[in-house]
C-alpha cells in the first residue's frame, strides 16, 4: 500500500513534527496550555504539530481523507469509510505539560476498519517505530531509515507476566484481573509508548477498562500487529476503527503478544 519512497517521506514528516514538538517542550509555560470542551489539555504544540502532520500527509496522499484529534471538522465523515488516516499530533499531552519524555506523534493508515500502517515518534529521544512490508521496525536517535532495526514481540512466560497499566484508570474490574494474573512487573507508562514496549518484547500485556480514542491506539496497533501481537476487544475480536465518534468503548481489551489467544477476564 505504501511505497518505500513514501515511507522515507513519512519518516521525514515525523522528524519535522518531532522537532516542532521539542521546540515547544523546551519553552513550555502555563500560558501555552488551554483546555478543550472535554477538559483535556491543549497546547500550542498540539496545534502546530497537527498543522505540519495534516499538511504533510495531504501532500503525500491527496486522495486519502485525514482524521485528526486536533482538527474537529475532520471528524465529520461517514462511518466505516474504506480508507483514511488517523493522526494524534501529540499523544500524551499531560506528559508533555508535566515535562516527562513519554509523549509521542502518531500516524496510522486505516483500510477496511483495520490499521495497515502505523508510525510512532518519540520526540524526546529522536526514536521512531513503524511497520513496513509485514514487519515492525525501530530507528533510534537519528531518523535514518538505513538504521532501522526489526523488533518482535516476546513469547509470554505465564509464570512471569509483565504488564502495562494506567494507574489513573484503575477500575475494580482491572484490579480483579491483575489480582488473578499476578504480574511480576506492572509499569505505568503514558501515551502510545506502551505499544512500542509490547512490540519490542519488553512487556507482555496492556489491559484497559476505560474508554479511549481510536487515534490513541491505531498506530500502535499496526506496529504491534507487525511485531507479532495484536489488540483485542473483550469479545475476543480484533479492535476495529472508523466509528462515527472514534471512541473505543470496549469494557476490557488486551494487547496479546505473539499471536496468543485472548485471555478472558
Amino acid at each position: 500500500m505504501i511505497s518505500l519512497e513514501k515511507i522515507l517521506k513519512i519518516i521525514d514528516l515525523a522528524k519535522e513534527c518531532s522537532l516542532c514538538a521539542m521546540s515547544h517542550f523546551k519553552d513550555l509555560d502555563n500560558v501555552q496550555v488551554n483546555y478543550k470542551e472535554d477538559e483535556s489539555p491543549l497546547t500550542k504544540a498540539d496545534i502546530e504539530v497537527n498543522k505540519i502532520a495534516v499538511n504533510g500527509l495531504k501532500k503525500l496522499f491527496p486522495e486519502i481523507n485525514i482524521v485528526s484529534e486536533e482538527l474537529k471538522q475532520s471528524q465529520n465523515f461517514q462511518e466505516n469509510q474504506k480508507i483514511f488516516w488517523l493522526v494524534d499530533p501529540i499523544d500524551g499531552t499531560k506528559e508533555f505539560i508535566n515535562k516527562t519524555p513519554n509523549f509521542t506523534v502518531n500516524f496510522a493508515l486505516i483500510k477496511n476498519n483495520l490499521p495497515i500502517f502505523g508510525l510512532i515518534a518519540q520526540p524526546f529521544t529522536n526514536t521512531i517505530w513503524y511497520n513496513f512490508e509485514g514487519k515492525a521496525w525501530k530507528i533510534e536517535q537519528d531518523y535514518n531509515f538505513k538504521n532501522s532495526q526489526q523488533i518482535q514481540c516476546s513469547i509470554i512466560n505465564y509464570n512471569e507476566i509483565k504488564t502495562l497499566s494506567s494507574f489513573n484508570h484503575r477500575s475494580r474490574e482491572l484490579e480483579n484481573w491483575m489480582s488473578f494474573v499476578r504480574p511480576i512487573k506492572d509499569r505505568d507508562i503514558g501515551s502510545s509508548i506502551k505499544f512500542c514496549y509490547l512490540a519490542e518484547g519488553k512487556m507482555d500485556f496492556y489491559p484497559r477498562t476505560a474508554p479511549t480514542m481510536e487515534w490513541d491506539t491505531a498506530a500502535g496497533h499496526s506496529i504491534l500487529k507487525a511485531a507479532g501481537g495484536n489488540l483485542y476487544s473483550n469479545s475476543g475480536f480484533e479492535m476495529q476503527y472508523g466509528k462515527n465518534n472514534f471512541m473505543l468503548f470496549s469494557n476490557f481489551f488486551i494487547m496479546s503478544i505473539c499471536g496468543e489467544n485472548f485471555i478472558r477476564s
